[in-house]
């Protein structure tokens, strides 16, 4: 092999590793837009009060423990409007922490601007919310 074949072997062996490299890196900004897509989604549907649609972007063993007639029934809070303020992704994309401020009419009183944090985990190719036990509920229960 001439010094010339050698050099054009190491430049396509270093070529294809800066390609993939580039590629990961695109497909992360691809799982944090299409992450954050979702979180607007689910948002949204809270915004239009449609819980049989926002139901459909809770994980999979929330759904297991919840069924959507118990989810929709206990979801009376007014939320009215919304903003996806962070998105902190694991380095695997698997999963993420959400940070959601929004305005809300809880008890005949307008809260504005509450920060909140959501689990968000990616399951068959898709992001899926886990709430925590009580959720936004227990922004707004009395301490006794």
């Amino acid at each position: 092999m001439t010094g010339q074949q050698i050099r054009m072997r190491r430049m396509m062996v270093w070529f294809s590793v800066l390609s993939l490299t580039a590629c990961a890196h695109l497909g992360y900004r691809d799982q944090t837009a299409l992450l954050e897509s979702r979180v607007a989604a689910h948002w949204q549907a809270k915004v239009n009060r449609n819980w049989r649609e926002a139901y459909t972007f809770l994980c999979r063993a929330y759904r297991s423990q919840i069924s959507e007639d118990s989810y929709v029934s206990s979801s009376n809070l007014r939320i009215l409007a919304f903003q996806v303020a962070a998105v902190e992704m694991d380095p695997e994309g698997t999963r993420a922490t959400v940070t959601v401020r929004f305005d809300v009419d809880g008890m005949g009183i307008t809260f504005k601007d509450i920060s909140f944090q959501e689990e968000w985990i990616n399951e068959a190719r898709s992001w899926y919310l886990c709430p925590k036990p009580g959720g936004l509920k227990r922004m707004f229960e009395k301490n006794s």
